[in-house]
């Protein structure tokens, strides 16, 4: 997060151009940058166009001959930073080029759990730069990371980025006022070559940009993967140190390097100026007041700010008491190294950083193929096939007496999204009044524990079901659900195919790839890679079981209820002994009973995690990179039923895998399940930031005659069975 008084001194700058920025937008609706702009910066910027390498790469073949033809000048000027939109190719070809100098910052504590993110780019062969407000001091650096290559493939394919370590100790300069630090990066052996990713070179003459010209901007906006606002930011205004640039859909990022058409870099980006209302609090783009659990991505910038180049080198050139190393390296930004050649390393045709791989197979002894592409695919084909040293040993066979090996079917597994409606706006949620008596929402007593939406909601609706998120575990807090076990609820309309892969739309072969929520922020919850990443420690468990709450009145709403609950909002890490019936697994033993007493009734379930501060840490990656989560070792559900003796309630905390369920007609708890019976209180009071309705509580059948039954009978079959002064002995 921007801090506030860097926000508030960019405002305050902001706010005393205002007769300034006016003056120059009438200008600019009336004529071009050259008559916005003072002489003295044209002719700076003339001055400069004729010497800039960058500038004829980037000029189109009539403008360099132009120039060549000694006809220059303002001419030639407005010819290329005029309203024509028409670029040369070469302008994609560098923007790629300096895009691998930018990276996404990881900053890390010294404990190195990650505590945020933000954007840095090369400017030497081993310096970084960024905002002070990213990385502070030393300290800060010190366990932080860069990460190159973090961005979106055409294939849809996850990226191979590469992690470099800082290292502070050869190199840090900091400067609060300005919003800089350079860092030093360190090699990472074994990976990809620091250099492969280029560095921009730093100009420290004035003249790269006029007032009106347009400005593009490289980043990592809120940690995600590499993004460009390309020509959507126009200069307005330039201060001593700032410049400050307008635009109308992509505001910068933190750290990121803002350049001009030529691909020089002009700024540093380090802030905007929010919109407020009347009361001074940040507003969204719909008029909403925002709040942090929104994302910065969410304000309303109507103006960004970023630092000078030519203040940062003039600050660069006049750093004192630097150790050798540091000189060196602080030395090798400022070299008057062509700009074309420190981006040439990275110009190879290739992803930077990336390998190349054999396309061939290598074809094991028991006919399995495998391909390297850079993630393995391996394949069992049919009988017939021969290994590639079994080939070589063999006679070449003529065409005509070549034998044809059966085709056999390429079992390729798919991750494929299901089927999910994305118009969010006609899902209800929860049904309090699904049972024809009030059964409320969980009253949820920590309010800065959630995830909220952009409407400052925090009960996330879907069909038959809401979640609340709890944004620092990023797992639901708990979930609410209507279930309907009856058949004609269940297939409303005969005939159709109510399987999961026909509900979700996927192939034989196919297996669900679930959807962050779009609603709430995406460092709210678990990502799908979360757990296809993990080591193949946890299964991604339902909290509100997908069974549970496919059914409806149309096919279209039971498709519509399979696809919600395929949202990582409604997934939890756990581990496969607990959660899968068939592996003797609690979790889903339990589920299971539960569905076979709801085949003739409904029910409301309450479930969640239970969230203790020792859980155990795991080290996995989400789409950011490295995270460390907690993972709950405990989960509750409750049960509500309207019985004949009215609202009915069984609460259960469940942890250890036991074995054996009974089902019954209609829902009650048998033994298997009675050592797992808890007060609805006592869950309250070990659940935090919960409370659950009264109606739950007076309904609670821990304690009563049916639960003391049960319980009887449970003791009874561990062979205990006399009664002593309360309790069984």
């Amino acid at each position: 997060m921007i801090p506030k008084t860097v926000v508030e001194s960019t405002s305050a700058r902001y706010e005393t151009r205002r007769q300034e920025r006016k003056e120059t937008e009438e200008k600019l609706k009336t004529g071009s940058p050259l008559q916005a702009d003072s002489p003295e910066r044209v002719n700076k910027r003339i001055s400069h166009m004729a010497v800039s390498e960058m500038a004829r790469a980037t000029a189109l073949p009539s403008e360099r001959l132009v120039a060549a033809g000694g006809l220059g000048g303002v001419g030639v000027l407005e010819r290329i930073i005029g309203k024509n939109d028409l670029m040369s190719i070469t302008f994609l070809d560098l923007a790629i080029s300096v895009a691998q100098t930018v990276g996404r910052v990881q900053i890390r504590n010294t404990a190195g759990q990650l505590v945020g993110y933000g954007t840095g780019f090369m400017i030497g062969p081993r310096v970084m730069i960024t905002n002070n407000h990213v990385l502070g001091s030393a300290a800060d650096a010190v366990s932080s990371q860069v990460e190159f290559n973090y961005q979106d493939t055409i294939n849809g394919l996850a990226p191979s980025s590469v992690l470099f370590g800082l290292d502070p100790d050869s190199l840090f300069l900091t400067d609060k006022g300005l919003d800089y630090t350079l860092v030093a990066v360190r090699e990472n052996p074994g990976s990809a070559e620091l250099s492969s990713f280029g560095y921009n070179r730093l100009v420290e003459q004035e003249g790269k940009v006029l007032i009106g010209e347009s400005l593009n901007i490289v980043q990592h906006p809120n940690g995600e993967p590499k993004q460009l606002a390309l020509r959507e930011n126009t200069l307005i205004d330039v201060l001593p140190q700032f410049l400050h640039y307008h635009t109308d859909t992509a505001p910068g990022s933190s750290g990121s390097p803002v350049f001009n058409d030529q691909w020089e870099v002009v700024a540093l980006h380090h802030s905007g100026v929010p919109r407020t209302d009347a009361e001074g609090r940040y507003l969204t783009k719909d008029g909403t007041v925002w709040t942090p659990a929104m994302g910065e991505h969410k304000i309303d910038w109507i103006a960004n700010e970023g630092a000078r180049i030519s203040q940062i080198v003039a600050g660069l050139k006049s750093a004192s008491g630097l150790s050798a190393t540091a000189r060196s390296l602080r030395d090798s930004i400022l070299s008057p190294q062509s700009p074309i050649e420190t981006l040439a390393k990275s110009r190879d045709g290739q992803a930077r950083g990336s390998r190349t791989y054999d396309s061939s197979p290598v074809i094991g002894s028991d006919g399995t193929a495998t391909w390297t592409l850079p993630v393995q695919i391996s394949v069992r084909m049919g009988e017939g096939v021969s290994t590639r040293s079994e080939a070589a040993a063999k006679p070449a066979l003529s065409d005509s007496t070549q034998p044809s090996a059966p085709a056999g079917d390429l079992l390729l597994e798919k991750m494929v999204t299901p089927f999910i409606d994305n118009s969010y706006g006609n899902r209800k949620g929860y049904d309090e009044k699904f049972l024809g008596v009030p059964v409320p929402l969980p009253k949820v007593t920590k309010v800065s524990l959630v995830s909220k939406m952009d409407d400052g909601e925090f009960v996330i609706p879907y069909q038959h079901l809401s979640v609340v998120m709890n944004k620092r575990r990023r797992l639901a807090l708990f979930t609410a659900s209507n279930v309907d076990g009856r058949k004609r609820s269940k297939e409303p309309e005969p005939g159709r195919d109510y399987t999961r892969k026909g509900l979700g739309g996927l192939g034989p072969n196919d297996q669900e790839k679930w959807l962050t929520d779009p609603r709430i922020p995406e460092g709210h919850q678990l990502p799908d890679v979360f757990f296809t990443k993990d080591r193949q420690s946890f299964d991604k468990g339902h909290i509100v079981r997908r069974e549970d709450v496919c059914w409806g009145r149309s096919y279209a709403m039971v498709q519509r209820a399979n696809g919600d609950t395929f949202h990582t909002t409604n997934c939890s890490p756990q581990v496969k002994g607990f959660n899968q019936s068939g592996e003797d697994g609690l979790w889903g033993k339990l589920e299971n009973f539960i569905m076979g007493q709801a085949k003739k009734e409904t029910y409301c379930i309450f479930a969640g995690p239970v969230f203790a501060d020792d859980d155990e840490v795991f080290d996995g990656v989400d789409d950011r990179g490295p995270v460390s989560v907690q993972i709950p070792s405990k989960f509750w559900k409750i049960v509500v039923t309207n019985a004949d003796a009215g609202i009915q309630a069984f609460a259960f905390v469940l942890e250890q895998d036991l074995s054996g369920v009974a089902f019954r007609e209609e829902f009650a708890v048998n033994s298997v399940w009675a050592e797992h019976l808890i007060a609805v209180s006592d869950l309250e009071e070990i659940l935090d930031g919960i409370e659950f309705p009264q109606v739950v509580k007076d309904g609670d059948q821990f304690g009563s005659p049916i639960a003391d039954e049960i319980t009887k009978r449970h003791l009874e079959s561990l062979g205990v069975h006399r009664l002593v002064a309360g309790a069984y002995a």
